[in-house]
């Protein structure tokens, strides 16, 4: 072999090595061993999988100790989420501050044809700040003017419709179809309604410090309609901007933590043998 042919020959192996190096990496980006992707955006930067805080007349940037957030002023505000391929599951975490007692929504549009979203509960801080008795019966939260030790099943059926609030609790899970319950929101004044109980589906945030929290919600992959990849979440805080005084809420970050079967090269030969027949 000359050594121009020889150079040919290296020119093209390194070519074939570098094209076959960039696949591999793309497809780790994509499909990285672990099963697991994770983003965090940062107010006002640009970020590939999450989008910025819309729209502009509900949502400000603005710094807090050098560091950007968004300022919520209006309800609902919106932004886009990538979904990438062969992922199953996303969990959306926020961190956010709000000077009164919100209650913090998230999640995404639920057709593309139709203006509606299907939210799932972060924050009730009404409801932690009520100085009522707390139960725990996963994944439920009884909050109860006078404790009890009743289950929920029987809270449903016995305790009066308008004595027993719910937040994100579908009472047909418990086989109670017969009742209109409560609907638990932001501006219940629980001090004067005939509450005795109120019952949700709902973990309370993480307390960062300083006013911040950090909560997550997470979706199945068939909960979220996609336009391509993508799909528009909505963040509700209905106290923003309409508390009095005006409720401020802001945000410091939005993360988005993907998830799928972990790879191995065991299971990436046992399906090459199932696909070929070996």
């Amino acid at each position: 072999m000359t050594s121009e042919k020889l150079a040919q020959f290296a020119w093209r192996l390194g070519l074939a090595l570098a094209t076959v190096s960039l696949v591999v990496w793309v497809v780790l980006q994509d499909l990285p061993p672990s099963g697991l992707l994770a983003t965090r955006a940062l107010p006002g930067d640009a970020n590939p999988f999450i989008g910025i805080l819309r729209p502009e007349n509900r949502v400000a940037l603005s710094t807090d100790g050098g560091t950007k957030v968004y300022s919520v002023i209006g309800d609902p505000v919106y932004f886009q989420l990538a979904m990438p391929k062969f992922f199953h599951q996303v969990t959306v975490t926020l961190e956010y501050r709000a000077t009164a007692t919100p209650e913090v929504e998230l999640g995404p549009r639920t057709s593309n044809d139709a203006w509606g979203f299907d939210l799932k509960p972060l924050d009730a801080a009404g409801l932690d700040q009520s100085g009522w008795s707390v139960r725990i019966d996963r994944p439920y939260r009884i909050y109860e003017r006078r404790p009890t030790n009743l289950s929920i099943s029987y809270l449903l059926r016995q305790r009066a419709a308008d004595h027993l609030a719910l937040w994100h609790v579908d009472p047909m899970i418990f086989g109670v179809s017969d009742k209109d319950f409560v609907v638990w929101s932001w501006d219940t004044d629980l001090k004067r309604s005939p509450l005795e109980t109120v019952v949700t589906a709902y973990t309370p945030p993480q307390d960062l410090g300083d006013g911040w929290k950090r909560a997550s919600a997470t979706f199945d992959r068939g909960e979220v309609p996609l336009q391509g990849d993508e799909a528009q979440f909505a963040i509700s805080v209905p106290s923003a901007g309409r508390s009095t005084p005006p409720g401020t809420f802001e945000v410091r970050a939005i993360e988005a933590r993907y998830e799928r079967p972990a790879f191995s090269l065991a299971s990436f030969g046992s399906g090459v043998i199932r696909q070929f027949g070996l």
